[in-house]
């Protein structure tokens, strides 16, 4: 004897709705982490060149201290 799921017992499951609207929660959560993500790597790449900058700057005047103290 097979035992089958009553309606009520169905209430308890999924609808394609539910399941539908749990996706569009999930993809706006994720394009919200991916825009912070992105936002994180445009910083980086501001920071990293400020700081290739700056050592470009402090390398040079390292030359320039070394050129004058050998005079």
């Amino acid at each position: 004897l097979k035992n089958f799921a009553t309606k009520d017992d169905l209430k308890n499951f999924a609808t394609k709705d539910d399941l539908k609207n749990m996706e569009d929660g999930m993809l706006t959560g994720l394009d919200k982490i991916l825009g912070k993500l992105d936002k994180m790597d445009k910083e980086n790449i501001v920071h990293d060149h400020s700081h290739k900058k700056i050592d470009d700057l402090f390398g040079d005047h390292e030359k320039r201290i070394k050129i004058l103290e050998e005079k």
